[in-house]
């Protein structure tokens, strides 16, 4: 069974850190043979090219509220992520029974962590901003911490931060999720995709996943071939030539993505 600390940022952050390294020394429970197995046999997939381009969510500094007024938004949106966090867990475990729960669990740890929460409040009384803003620059130094870890692992964990950090900033500004509508057979083609995202796929429909940056360690990788999609990641700028409905072969055992035969 996959096993999960929780993330903390200020003073207890390098003592979360060499706990979660411990974990990872476990691979946390995930069996890397399985993996290369899985990854494996998913062989070559073929599919139109669909983009996905969610467009960022403007955060905005200053505040016009008290601090106290802030500290009660960001409180409400916590708990709405919280809820929309169960929900996954619950919709994860009746399709896909196991280990995949965890992840979700994991980030329902992190985000009821009074630790990050403390800090954001911190600074909504010592720079008066939104709430929105707080949550960010705390996440945001958390998810640098990962991505400058030298063990690639744990380095891919950034993205569990991020994707946590975009659900509350959805319920701060009021602003729906944005999932791809693919109505047929097709190869995503995106930058990156939240952990959260996946699920949220047909794979019925997205035969494949193919990104500019990601990593074949991420918790996204792990669902992906769970649910039975490929995934190809860190192909760089080499996607900007892509068309929309261009026909792409994704070669996973290769971690490459072929265009009229020709690799990227």
């Amino acid at each position: 069974m996959t096993r999960y600390v929780c993330w903390r940022a200020g003073e207890q952050a390098d003592d979360a850190l060499a706990a979660f390294r411990q974990l990872a020394a476990e691979n946390f429970g995930e069996s890397l043979e399985d993996t290369a197995v899985n990854a494996s046999s998913t062989g070559n997939t073929t599919g139109n090219a669909f983009s996905y381009t969610p467009m960022p969510l403007p955060v905005r500094h200053a505040s016009d509220r008290s601090p106290g007024e802030e500290q009660m938004r960001l409180r409400n949106a916590l708990d709405l992520t919280l809820l929309d966090l169960m929900t996954l867990i619950t919709r994860v475990e009746e399709n896909w029974p196991g280990d995949l729960t965890a992840i979700f669990s994991g980030h329902h740890m992190l985000l009821d962590d009074p630790e990050l929460f403390d800090t954001a409040c911190g600074l909504l009384r010592s720079e008066h901003c939104t709430a929105e803003y707080a949550w960010q620059q705390v996440l945001s130094r958390l998810s640098m911490q990962y991505r400058q870890l030298d063990d690639a692992y744990l380095q891919a964990r950034y993205i569990d931060i991020d994707d946590l950090l975009h659900r509350t900033l959805r319920h701060l500004l009021h602003s729906p999720q944005v999932l791809p509508e693919v109505t047929a057979p097709a190869i995503l083609v995106a930058d990156n995709l939240f952990p959260s995202v996946v699920p949220e796929l047909d794979p019925r429909m997205v035969k494949g996943i193919c990104l500019r940056e990601g990593s074949p360690l991420s918790h996204g990788a792990l669902i992906a071939r769970e649910m039975g999609i490929a995934w190809v990641c860190q192909q760089g700028d080499a996607l900007n030539e892509v068309k929309m409905g261009e026909r792409l072969s994704l070669d996973v055992v290769h971690n490459r993505v072929i265009r009229d035969r020709k690799p990227l």
